[in-house]
């Protein structure tokens, strides 16, 4: 018996088809435990970073991204201009010069969605001595923290 178009057609049902959707095989690696972010509560010694990436440019001499630095306790947000094409030297020598001129000083630890030990090897000393938390981007201390506290202020 042939019947046009079966494996189409068989596709297309199990691509739509709830039962078959839930009892599909996983075969990803289970996800690893959260785990709480313990911080003192002490302005300034614990921050999150979130990078906002592809502002348009007027003219290839400005800014393209923003480095938004949020305080965990103060929730005081602090934005550091950048390009889409710095490396990770060169954030890394702009953001402790950065926040020193805005009274913060160098914080103990830092929170991010995104690996940080790149950009804290390439910069200054005062950096490296940094511990730093990488959170998942559907946690809410890191995902879009800048965001979050523009839209509560």
């Amino acid at each position: 018996m042939y019947i046009h178009k079966l494996s189409r057609k068989l596709t297309t049902y199990i691509r739509h088809c709830p039962q078959c959707q839930l009892n599909q095989t996983r075969r990803h690696r289970e996800y690893g435990d959260l785990m709480p972010l313990s911080t003192p509560f002490m302005p300034f010694h614990t921050v999150a970073i979130d990078f906002v990436l592809a502002f348009p440019k007027t003219n290839p001499q400005q800014y393209d991204c923003v480095l938004n630095v949020t305080d965990n306790i103060s929730r005081r947000v602090l934005s550091i201009a950048g390009r889409f094409t710095f490396n990770a030297a060169e954030w890394a020598n702009k953001v402790p010069v950065r926040l020193q001129s805005a009274d913060w000083g160098i914080p103990a630890s830092i929170i991010s969605d995104r690996t940080l030990s790149s950009y804290l090897t390439s910069g200054p000393r005062c950096c490296k001595e940094l511990r730093c938390a990488c959170s998942s981007a559907r946690r809410l201390k890191t995902a879009g923290c800048s965001l979050s506290n523009i839209r509560q202020s």
